[in-house]
């Protein structure tokens, strides 16, 4: 069981790192967020309890989130 102050404090760096790289939640969804790009690419975090899905044309962003999260 993790406590609310572990919780709390990832919710911070998650919401930090969200700020920072310019993600914004949806209207339709607040566990979905995205980050549109002037090129028409866009990346999608989606958050269901403990678990994020990560949605990506490459990789890169992928691995990015993981190690600055980590």
């Amino acid at each position: 069981m993790v406590s609310s102050k572990c919780r709390s404090n990832g919710t911070k760096k998650l919401d930090s790192f969200m700020m920072n790289n310019d993600f914004s939640k949806t209207t339709l969804d607040h566990f979905v967020v995205m980050k549109k790009f002037c090129n028409g690419k866009f990346n999608i975090l989606m958050f269901y309890g403990d678990d994020m899905v990560i949605v990506r044309q490459d990789s890169t962003l992928i691995y990015r989130v993981k190690l600055e999260l980590s």
